[in-house]
């Protein structure tokens, strides 16, 4: 079993934070392994984008970076989420962690 398989069959038990983080953590991710990224990462989905690929609401997503804002995972500059690599980190982080806590539910 993957993590990746471990992953999406959690999101949909997970909070919508922790599904924003996911999904954030992937973005990122993936412009990394494309190997395009540059810090600090601009996310450029809009948060409706974003409420409907994690299966939330808009207000859902705003309640979710405000939180993230708070845990240093992602900062706020013109109303684009920014992600530092620091940042990227801590998210990285918490997202293996939640994977080892829930890969074998």
């Amino acid at each position: 079993m993957t993590r990746q398989s471990g992953y999406e069959r959690s999101l949909l038990t997970w909070s919508g934070t922790k599904r924003l983080m996911y999904m954030l953590s992937e973005l990122t991710r993936d412009q990394i392994h494309r190997g395009v990224v540059e810090w600090p990462f601009t996310v450029r989905l809009t948060r409706q984008e974003l409420a409907d690929k994690i299966g939330t609401s808009t207000k859902t997503v705003a309640r979710g970076i405000d939180e993230l804002k708070e845990k240093g995972m992602v900062s706020v500059q013109h109303g684009k989420i920014v992600i530092t690599e620091r940042q990227f980190q801590r998210l990285d982080d918490a997202m293996k962690h939640e994977g080892e806590t829930h890969i074998l539910d």
